[in-house]
């Protein structure tokens, strides 16, 4: 399982997010609203094959089983095949925590990379490159979204997928979510080709940002992420961050001077054994690539801090489902 402990503190600051418990019943209710808000955008065809209409009905199981006495047959059901309803709600909990930037996005650019997040597998196990596309666009809503709370005033598009400007200058950032080591250093060299080729369209002064999520990296989707108090699961993930990363460093550290920045991303399944509740755990590093000192450099460190600042503002510091015994 995954688990670890550091003594460095994070290149810029990064927390597992949320602190809130969210009942079933309640984690069904925000899905249900955010569903409502993709068949509002006239996705309601994509709506009814999505795997969050699957992961809807796994939630019913379990708010079913919790009302009852226990044990019974649908709680041992669960029991013993839990890791689909976990998936259930970690990635519903993801889902919904965009419902307000969402609602904040332009509509017919929001429209199809919905729909993109609307398909795909019900489980991460059974991802492959052929069917990836959702979770892919859903990490690039995560990031987008982060930016949004932290008042970075993100823009959704093709390519580059997210920007934004911090301190005046305009920041490229192309998000790839790779799932393996191998595929990563692949995925570095699309992203570089990528924003190089946006960077000449653009203002003199635009820079360029990798975002790579290392989820499927670290959890193939079939891992529990256990910590007993939130200091340590912070720098645990923080250590598996910086060692995954550390496995093709070379890739990523030598980027041409107008690529300013990495940023690797983590959300894993978790359990905080403390409460015994499940948590949607989430963890970001953000490397400046450019001279100390330098502008460039500054830039960076501004974007990072105000990411950092949303999140050791956030009052809900995780998002925590459920009781692991239902």
């Amino acid at each position: 399982r995954l688990a670890g402990r550091h003594r460095r503190r994070p290149e810029v600051g990064c927390r597992i997010v949320g602190m809130e418990t969210a009942s079933y019943e309640e984690v069904a209710k925000q899905l249900d609203q955010a569903l409502e808000f993709c068949a509002a955008l006239g996705l309601a065809d994509a709506v009814a094959t999505s795997r969050f209409s699957t992961y809807r009905a796994s939630i019913d199981r379990l708010v079913e089983a919790t009302r009852g006495p226990r044990p019974s047959p649908i709680s041992e059901q669960i029991q013993g095949d839990m890791l689909p309803y976990l998936t259930a709600l970690i990635e519903t909990t993801e889902f919904t925590a965009l419902l307000p930037f969402l609602s904040s996005c332009n509509p017919d650019v929001l429209r199809p990379k919905l729909r993109d997040v609307l398909r795909g597998p019900e489980l991460p196990s059974e991802e492959d490159e052929n069917s990836n596309q959702a979770r892919n666009v859903l990490f690039e809503l995560n990031l987008a979204s982060k930016l949004w709370r932290a008042g970075l005033k993100p823009e959704l598009g093709e390519h580059p997928d997210v920007s934004c400007v911090v301190q005046g200058k305009a920041l490229l950032i192309e998000c790839k979510r790779p799932l393996s080591v191998r595929g990563a250093k692949e995925c570095l060299s699309r992203a570089r080709r990528q924003i190089l080729a946006q960077l000449k369209k653009r203002q003199v002064g635009a820079r360029g940002v990798i975002a790579l999520s290392l989820s499927k990296v670290l959890n193939r989707g079939d891992k529990l992420f256990g910590y007993d108090h939130e200091a340590q699961g912070r720098e645990g993930l923080h250590q598996h961050v910086r060692k995954a990363a550390a496995r093709f460093r070379a890739s990523w550290q030598k980027q041409p001077n107008d690529i300013i920045g990495v940023i690797f991303h983590v959300i894993t399944p978790a359990v905080d054994r403390t409460t015994n509740l499940y948590v949607s755990a989430q963890h970001m590093n953000i490397h400046p690539l450019a001279r100390d000192g330098s502008l460039d450099h500054r830039i960076l460190r501004a974007f990072g801090a105000s990411l950092e600042e949303m999140w050791n503002a956030d009052p809900a510091r995780a998002a925590r489902v459920g009781d692991p015994r239902s």
